[in-house]
């Protein structure tokens, strides 16, 4: 599975407000279309100018300018890199770690073509784990 496509079942799987509401985000009123509005978690907010789109899952602040998904998000309240947000994501929602399915993706991709397997076999790694 490519990162782009795992960071798509991790945005679909993880919808920002909740993610917000489990931080102690709380929206202080209702806008057009269900937005949401509140105190921007991203900096120091004493007027609400943080909107959320629950629908899209995305949000904008009109205070510091910064906007994106759940993703974003992360990398941005944490001060942290792309992989490090989305496997922060997935220990918060309790998946397993993104390493779990890399392993499991290139066992089968292993098993699928016999001469990767043969070719292991004459190097001598024979042990389950190591395959």
């Amino acid at each position: 599975m490519s990162a782009h496509a795992t960071a798509e079942l991790l945005k679909q799987q993880i919808p920002l407000l909740g993610y917000l509401i489990s931080l102690a985000w709380k929206p202080t009123r209702r806008i057009v279309r269900g937005r949401l509005m509140g105190l921007c978690p991203l900096h120091a907010d004493r007027n609400p100018s943080f909107l959320v789109d629950p629908g899209k899952s995305l949000f904008y602040c009109y205070g510091c300018g910064r906007g994106g998904d759940v993703i974003r998000f992360v990398e941005l309240s944490h001060g942290v890199p792309f992989g490090e947000a989305i496997a922060h994501l997935r220990h918060w929602s309790g998946m397993d770690s993104l390493l779990t399915d890399v392993i499991k993706f290139y066992q089968v991709q292993l098993h699928r073509h016999s001469e990767a397997t043969a070719y292991l076999l004459q190097r001598g790694v024979r042990q389950p784990e190591l395959v």
